[in-house]
């Protein structure tokens, strides 16, 4: 769901001339498209975060684009030599997209952007109106120099992951800096971390150190000089935020440090496909998933099935809500089986509903149908019940 008025970004197929590219901030010279496939010259840099997750920075601020796939269930219908077709085909027809924007309020609109630190990879692109784009360059590092007097704002991948900081040099002011989100389902301020919200993941904004440093030299890392600062979020109105900060020397540099964090990540599955389609949340944060894996090794000691049976198996587990399994199990017989719902009654047991080509597997004993039907590669429906513990209570 696209929460915004402005240019979504559409990145065209591209080709990196290593296969150890390092992640980058990549300069935009027309291989960047909107949502109506025109170029959206807006953004100066991109960055993928992964995780479905883009950076924009623009000459007002910067975005952060999240995709998923229109049509992924669709492409499980389909076998795996099909599939990769079936995924570029869904490519091509579009994504579900939801950006959010960030920009600062009272910053000057003539900020001198600069790359800084390129790498070795240089990128190629291709499928784009006007032929190809090759040879652009991607940089470790992108500042936007005196965003607000006397303070610079830096975004740093030198480490394969997102930093971005203030540098508030001595004469400049930290209370001026403001920070506006527009197009999430909304933001809130807990525990000094600011909790964006949009369709399909959730993420944090957290200050994970703030410090002094000497006046002349800028250390990214801190220095025998640095001293630590209490920066804390502060909410100006809504959606809109800036910094509170403590006590500290004017006259050294201040780094107030940000740092986007998704909430939690991780992986699922082995050397074969695995889908996952569906969550839910029971009250006590703990997270549902289901899904579909080829891979054996999938499921936890002791869980209902811990054997993958067939072409593949529907998988269903359930994670704390810092993201650690407590459960995950196979669900399925001789064919392919896939989970494609998932939802949680009041007490906390799980209901999953999905497809099967199975015979087997699938119904209990004394469930509404126990039988499958459906012949000639036709899949049936199923819905199953499992407690809150990963048992299957009944299903048909």
């Amino acid at each position: 769901m696209l929460r915004t008025h402005c240019p979504i970004t559409i990145l065209l197929i591209l080709f990196a001339c290593t296969s150890t590219a390092q992640r980058g901030f990549i300069e935009n010279k027309g291989q960047i498209l909107d949502q109506n496939g025109h170029l959206n010259n807006a953004v100066k840099f991109i960055l993928s975060l992964g995780s479905g997750i883009n950076l924009q920075l623009r000459t007002n601020g910067f975005s952060y684009d999240t995709y998923t796939l229109k049509d992924s269930t669709q492409s499980r219908k389909l076998g795996p030599d099909q599939r990769t077709n079936k995924l570029i085909k869904a490519f091509k027809s579009g994504f579900n997209f939801h950006r959010v924007d960030i920009s600062f309020g009272d910053a000057n609109s003539f900020a001198v952007i600069t790359a800084e630190e390129p790498l070795a990879t240089i990128y190629n692109y291709y499928n784009r109106p006007g032929g190809p784009l090759r040879n652009l360059h991607s940089f470790k590092r992108v500042t936007y120099k005196n965003l607000y007097p006397f303070t610079d704002l830096v975004f740093d991948c030198s480490n394969d992951s997102l930093e971005y900081y203030f540098i508030v040099h001595p004469g400049g002011n930290p209370d001026r800096i403001t920070m506006h989100f527009a197009g999430a389902n909304n933001t809130t301020l807990q525990n000094n971390q600011i909790r964006i919200a949009v369709d399909k993941k959730n993420w944090n904004e957290k200050i994970p150190e703030s410090y002094t440093d000497t006046a002349t030299v800028f250390h990214r890392r801190h220095s025998a000089a640095a001293n630590n600062v209490k920066v804390q979020w502060s909410r100006t109105s809504t959606d809109t935020y800036g910094f509170k900060t403590g006590s500290h020397d004017e006259k050294k540099l201040l780094i107030i440090d940000p740092t986007p964090d998704l909430v939690w990540g991780t992986y699922i599955g082995g050397d074969n496909n695995d889908w996952g389609y569906a969550v839910a949340a029971d009250a006590a944060g703990n997270v549902f998933m289901g899904g579909a894996s080829f891979n054996p090794g999938i499921a936890t000691v002791g869980a209902f099935k811990t054997t993958l049976d067939g072409y593949g198996d529907a998988i269903l587990g359930k994670f704390t809500p810092d993201g650690q399994p407590l459960w995950i199990t196979y669900y399925g017989g001789e064919s392919e089986d896939d989970i494609n719902g998932v939802t949680c009654d009041g007490i906390n047991n799980v209901i999953a509903v999905g497809f099967t080509f199975s015979a087997t597997g699938i119904a209990t004993p004394g469930s509404y149908k126990t039988t499958k039907i459906s012949q000639n590669g036709v899949p049936d429906a199923f819905i199953a019940k499992f407690t809150n513990d990963g048992a299957l209570d009944w299903a048909t």
